[in-house]
């Protein structure tokens, strides 16, 4: 073997051949779906995001009134405690308007005290590309909240970010990241 070639082949063990029917970017989801793959990446971060994703559309189906998305429902979720699992897509952290980041964050340490378990997708990840299609945010909660699905899931923190003097801080909207 050549010199460069130890450390791949230090590392064989690790790589898993796998079939897809397709080569374009959906069949990541296809191979990582895959009980081979399930094995390998059991106990890695990767892993517990699409087990987190995938509760929380099987709880969309059964009990939709126990999940939120989207910055307004979490936000209001999360005054009431109800955040079991919350789930963010790390992009909305690297915001260019620091109000909205800091709102994200405030969001997920309020989430944390209250012993909700926080995941931060990464965007570059196919779990982070399904979490950004539902505005980058939501949560499974601990108990059904049926009000909350009146509010609209596309809505920004517009209200959550009132100054401390009272006055409304200007309108946040989740497409500001985008």
């Amino acid at each position: 073997t050549q010199s460069g070639d130890t450390l791949v082949l230090q590392k064989k063990s690790n790589f898993v051949s796998v079939h897809a029917s397709c080569v374009h970017k959906q069949a990541l989801k296809e191979l990582l779906s895959d009980e081979q793959v399930q094995k390998s990446i059991a106990n890695t971060k990767a892993a517990a995001h699409l087990k987190a994703l995938e509760e929380f559309y099987v709880m969309v189906q059964r009990e939709p009134d126990r999940v939120c998305y989207g910055p307004k429902q979490v936000f209001e979720a999360i005054e009431k405690c109800a955040v079991q699992t919350l789930m963010v897509v790390d992009s909305l952290f690297r915001n260019a308007n620091v109000k909205l980041r800091r709102q994200y964050v405030d969001m997920v340490e309020n989430a944390r005290d209250q012993g909700a378990t926080c995941q931060i997708f990464s965007s570059q990840h196919v779990s982070g590309e399904q979490l950004q299609k539902l505005s980058g945010i939501a949560g499974v909660l601990r108990f059904p909240l049926p009000e909350i699905g009146d509010i609209d899931s596309d809505a920004g923190l517009s209200d959550a970010g009132a100054d401390d003097d009272g006055q409304k801080g200007q309108e946040l909207d989740v497409d500001d990241f985008m």
